[in-house]
């Protein structure tokens, strides 16, 4: 099982043992970056809607109860099929606690909570298993999936820089995520050898992506 709460500290760790180096700043368009870099790998997610005006990129609105629940130890997914992915009661345990949900509401952006949302969880989670009624609630949580009919994972050109995009994944970014970054890395590859090919003698490159 695969916890992002643990899972992306440990892999920003890891990064930054390798070089790697985090800015964290607002842009209003990716032109900002392009003439810092050789490449630039794009995962704007919601965002490609104003960086990229990608108005094919819509939020899917989810909300999430944690539980402590540790005799739960089986994964429980239903698929509504007149609905979208995620629309119908899910329970999953993890390492410390079980995430209960089954919401997906296209084109919502509120980020807030919703009582009448959480009964709905609840409902459909003991409906499935009874004894999760006395569950100790130990968390709450309300997020927007950026949910593409595609996901977009090419190379593109931004002020004559490489672009490679990566977004829209929905509710499996982290299903896809290591798939989808070695075919942007392998783009991104591309691009700097296109980069190499192109120039007279040899030059350092501002960055490797």
């Amino acid at each position: 099982m695969l916890e992002c709460r643990s899972y992306l500290p440990w892999l920003t760790q890891r990064l930054k043992e390798k070089g790697v180096k985090f800015e964290q700043r607002k842009i209003a368009s990716l032109s900002e970056v392009c003439s810092d870099y050789d490449v630039v790998i794009n995962c704007c997610g919601l965002s490609a809607r104003t960086l990229l005006n990608d108005q094919g990129v819509k939020p899917g609105r989810g909300q999430i109860v944690r539980v402590h629940a540790p005799w739960i130890k089986h994964f429980l997914l239903t698929h509504n099929l007149s609905t979208t992915y995620y629309n119908s009661p899910y329970i999953i345990p993890g390492i410390n606690v079980v995430a209960m949900g089954g919401l997906n509401q296209l084109g919502d952006w509120d980020e807030g909570w919703r009582e009448e949302d959480e009964k709905k969880i609840w409902d459909g989670a003991v409906e499935m298993i009874p004894s999760l009624k006395g569950a100790r609630v130990v968390g709450k949580w309300t997020g927007l999936r950026p949910v593409r009919e595609r996901i977009r994972l090419e190379r593109d050109t931004v002020n004559d820089t490489p672009v490679i995009h990566n977004y829209g994944h929905g509710g499996y970014g982290v299903t896809y995520h290591w798939g989808c970054a070695l075919q942007a890395a392998i783009l991104a590859a591309k691009a700097m050898d296109d980069i190499a090919a192109k120039t007279s003698s040899y030059r350092v490159p501002k960055s490797r992506y």
